[in-house]
């Protein structure tokens, strides 16, 4: 992707989403500003998990689609709710004057920088396929589970990131995505990210939900693992 004007003379979409403060490039790689990713939560909340006839209804409003036909229309474009999600908060910030193939370009483009998964690299991922097995093989874990745009998810994550003696060291750490892992979540009763689990085997001795400081996941830690 480069940055030079189209044929017309008229700014790339990434100049436009640059100047806009919606992505940033400092560094080579094109991400999401964390003004704009806050916006973009709004919209990914409410849009996310609607029922989807809702979310088709919305797509058909937006784009003054015949409701009969836009479920056809939305199949055959390969459209995303990610997509139309970034859509409408693109759309937000900078207003109508730019066209619709121009914000649905745009979308592309911001949906290939925001992250794919809310788990951290130095993390585990699991998933509904895989966390138990991984609980199984592990006589004491600690499961984060994250959700993306979530500003108390990000904020313990980079505290966990600064801090290293959070958990003991025989004590395994993974992360799940909360919005992938259904399963996970009816069998632990999680309805809120970020949630901490501390597993011994595949029991769960103790869940703390919500945002938690480093200090008070290493106490809750020290206090289940105390034994070892």
């Amino acid at each position: 992707m480069t940055d030079e004007p189209g044929p017309s003379g008229q700014a790339s979409p990434q100049a436009v989403l640059e100047e806009a403060d919606i992505i940033s490039s400092s560094g080579g790689a094109m991400r999401l500003t964390a003004e704009f990713e806050a916006a973009m939560g709004v919209y990914h909340d409410s849009y996310i998990d609607l029922e989807e006839r809702e979310y088709q209804r919305s797509v058909a409003e937006e784009f003054a689609i015949d409701p009969q036909e836009v479920a056809e229309v939305i199949d055959r474009l390969g459209v995303t709710r990610e997509q139309f999600i970034a859509y409408l908060a693109i759309s937000a910030q900078l207003g109508r004057e730019v066209s619709i193939t121009e914000r649905a370009e745009m979308a592309m483009l911001v949906t290939q920088c925001a992250p794919s998964t809310p788990v951290p690299d130095e993390m585990v991922m699991l998933d509904d396929e895989t966390y138990e097995t991984y609980l199984r093989d592990h006589s004491q874990t600690v499961v984060f589970v994250w959700r993306r745009f979530c500003e108390p998810c990000d904020r313990m994550k980079r505290e966990l990131e600064s801090e290293s003696s959070v958990f003991p060291p025989d004590v395994a750490v993974a992360g799940l995505d909360g919005e992938a892992t259904p399963t996970f979540r009816r069998a632990f009763n999680i309805d809120v990210a970020p949630s901490v689990l501390l597993f011994r085997g595949s029991t769960c001795e103790r869940t703390l939900t919500g945002y938690h400081s480093s200090d008070a996941i290493a106490d809750a830690c020290a206090a289940v693992y105390a034994d070892g």
